[in-house]
C-alpha cells in the first residue's frame, strides 16, 4: 500500500450528507474540460460507467499534491468503463491557467454554484467519491487513499474497502493520553460550569477563572467594570469556567489574547461608547489607610467568593471598587491613587448589600457620589 504524505490530510474536514450505498446527487455543471457539453457529465451519460468524483480547488494544497496519484490512476485505468471527474466551483479562465501549469488527466467540470458539493454536504475540499455503475455512492474517502485495488473493486461490484473520510482526515487533538506531544504553547478553554460561586487565579502566564458569566468576562478582558457592559448577551446568567495558558508569555501578552478568544467564543463584536454616568468614588481622604495590608504572596493572584465570604491575594486597591460595583450595581471610581498590591478578606452581609461599603469604610475609605462620563462596552452578536 503507498504510503502518502500527512500534507495531503490537512484540509478536509467531517461531513454530513449522502451517505454510501445511496443514489448519487445528479451532476448538472456549467462548464466540462477539456471542452465540451457539460450534459456529456451527467449521471445518466455516464450510465453504465464508475465514476472517481474528486472535489477540489486550484487553491488548495492537498488538491494540488494529490493530482499526480490521481493522474497516474486515470491512467492506468484509461482503458477501463471508469470517469475521472474533477469538480471545483472557480472561474472558468482561472481553472485553465491552472491546469496549463499542473494538467489534470480525466475531466475537470466547473460547478458555479458549488451545487454538488453543497449536495453532498462536504464542509471543505478535497474530498473523493466513488459512484458505481448504477449510480450509487460505493466510497467517500481521500484521494491519498485511493489504491488500485479500491477501483478494481468498484469495477468489478464488489465493496470498496477504503478507509472512509473521517477515519483519514483525524485532526482531533487531545491535552492528555500518549501520543500527545509537548505541552501547548497556548492552551484556551471555555465551557458552561458546574457552580454558581465565583473563583479566579491568575499571572503572567496563566488565568483561570470558574463560575462567571459573559459580562463579567468581557468586563475583565477588557479591564472595565461588569455594569459597564452592555447589548447581547450581558445579562446572559449562564455561568462560564474558563482557562487560558500561555507558558511563555511575558508583560501583557496573556491579557491582551482574552479579549479576542472570548469574542470570537461567544460570536460577539464589541464597541466602545462614552456616557455621562452617576458614579460613586473610592476616595482615600487621609492617604495610605493603616488598615491595607501588603499582599503576602507576590505574583500569585487568587480571588474567591463563597457564601458572601471574599478572599482577595495580590490585587490593587482598585479592586474593591470592583467588588463595590458587584454587590450594589452602581459605577464605582477608584481614585484613591495608592499604588502597590494587597490581600483582602471580608465578608458580605447578604441580606443587605449596602453593608460592603460599611466594610470599605472599615479598610479606611471613603464613597462620595458624582457625575462623570463613563465608557461603556456594547456588545452585539455577529450575524
Amino acid at each position: 500500500m503507498r504510503i502518502f504524505p500527512i500534507l495531503l490530510l490537512a484540509t478536509t474536514q467531517a461531513f454530513s450528507g449522502v451517505k454510501v450505498g445511496e443514489p448519487a446527487p445528479a451532476i448538472e455543471l456549467d462548464a466540462l474540460l477539456p471542452t465540451q457539453s457539460a450534459t456529456n457529465a451527467r449521471l445518466t451519460a455516464l450510465a453504465g460507467k464508475a465514476v472517481v468524483l474528486e472535489f477540489w480547488t486550484t487553491w488548495c494544497g492537498p488538491c494540488y499534491f494529490a493530482i499526480p496519484h490521481l493522474n497516474q490512476l486515470a491512467e492506468q485505468f484509461r482503458d477501463k468503463p471508469i470517469r475521472f471527474l474533477s469538480i471545483t466551483d472557480e472561474e472558468l479562465p482561472s481553472v485553465e491557467g491552472f491546469l496549463k501549469k499542473r494538467p489534470i488527466s480525466g475531466w475537470v467540470g466547473i460547478d458555479r454554484k458549488n451545487t454538488l458539493h453543497k449536495a453532498y454536504g462536504f464542509e471543505s475540499v478535497p474530498v473523493t467519491v466513488l459512484i458505481d455503475s448504477e449510480g450509487r455512492v460505493a466510497a467517500i474517502s481521500h484521494p491519498a487513499a485511493l489504491e488500485a485495488h479500491h477501483l478494481e473493486d468498484l469495477l468489478a461490484g464488489r465493496p470498496v474497502k477504503i478507509p472512509p473520510l473521517e477515519e483519514v482526515t483525524d485532526m482531533s487533538l487531545s491535552r492528555d493520553g500518549a501520543g500527545t506531544g509537548a505541552a501547548p504553547l497556548v492552551d484556551f478553554l471555555i465551557r458552561p460550569s458546574t457552580t454558581k460561586e465565583m473563583s479566579m487565579s491568575s499571572n503572567k502566564t496563566r488565568f483561570q477563572v470558574k463560575g462567571v458569566t459573559v459580562g463579567w468576562l468581557l468586563a475583565g478582558a477588557y479591564n472595565l467594570p461588569q455594569d459597564r457592559v452592555i447589548g447581547d448577551t450581558a445579562d446572559d446568567p449562564t455561568r462560564y469556567d474558563v482557562s487560558l495558558v500561555v507558558p511563555r508569555a511575558k508583560g501583557e501578552s496573556l491579557h491582551d489574547l482574552l479579549p479576542g478568544l472570548v469574542c470570537t467564543a461567544f460570536g460577539l463584536k464589541v464597541t466602545r461608547q462614552t456616557r455621562d454616568t452617576d458614579v460613586l468614588i473610592l476616595k482615600a481622604p487621609h492617604g495610605k489607610p493603616e488598615a491595607l495590608r501588603e499582599t503576602s504572596t507576590p505574583g500569585k493572584q487568587l480571588w474567591t467568593s463563597q457564601n458572601h465570604e471574599v478572599h482577595i491575594v495580590d490585587f490593587p486597591v482598585s479592586v474593591l471598587a470592583s467588588v463595590v460595583q458587584a454587590t450594589i450595581h452602581k459605577n464605582v471610581i477608584d481614585e484613591t491613587g495608592i499604588q502597590g498590591k494587597y490581600d483582602f478578606d471580608f465578608t458580605i452581609d447578604a441580606k443587605n448589600p449596602n453593608s460592603v461599603l460599611d466594610v470599605v469604610r472599615k479598610y479606611g475609605f471613603a464613597i462620595e457620589v458624582d457625575i462623570r462620563p463613563l465608557e461603556f462596552l456594547v456588545l452585539s452578536k455577529i450575524q
